[in-house]
């Protein structure tokens, strides 16, 4: 494994995670989230610090699996890894209707989102580790 391009593939990775989950979370779906607000923590209860280790690891995972296990080595490659990985996750976090009072909506924008990041964390990937 290149180090190099592990790291650097998980820095751009966890940079850009954190900036799509901040969109998608905090200004895409407030509304939705707004309409039941006893399932949710404030602002105030937040463990920010915890949702940034916890992206940094999903990120560091998501890269290991692309470069390492499936050998993804260019944007293309990328994309049909972060599909293949994406779609169970996003299906897992979707599945939460199921349990939770949340309408339709939020659950399938969940898909969606999840969906969206792990392909694109897959293309950032691809774009970086990519032989030379």
């Amino acid at each position: 494994m290149n180090i190099k391009r592990f790291l650097l593939s998980s820095v751009v990775g966890f940079i850009f995670m954190a900036i799509y989950e901040m969109l998608v979370h905090n200004i895409a779906l407030i509304g939705v989230y707004d309409l039941t607000p006893q399932l949710w923590r404030t602002p105030e209860e937040m463990n920010i610090a915890l949702m940034m280790a916890g992206y940094a690891l999903m990120t560091l995972l998501l890269v290991c699996l692309f470069a390492k296990q499936m050998n993804v080595r260019t944007a293309k490659q990328g994309a049909a890894a972060g599909l293949a990985v994406g779609l169970p996750l996003a299906l897992a976090g979707a599945m939460s209707y199921v349990w939770m009072p949340i309408s339709i909506t939020l659950a399938a924008c969940w898909f969606v989102a999840t969906l969206v990041k792990v392909l694109i964390i897959g293309v950032i990937t691809g774009s970086l580790y990519r032989d030379f």
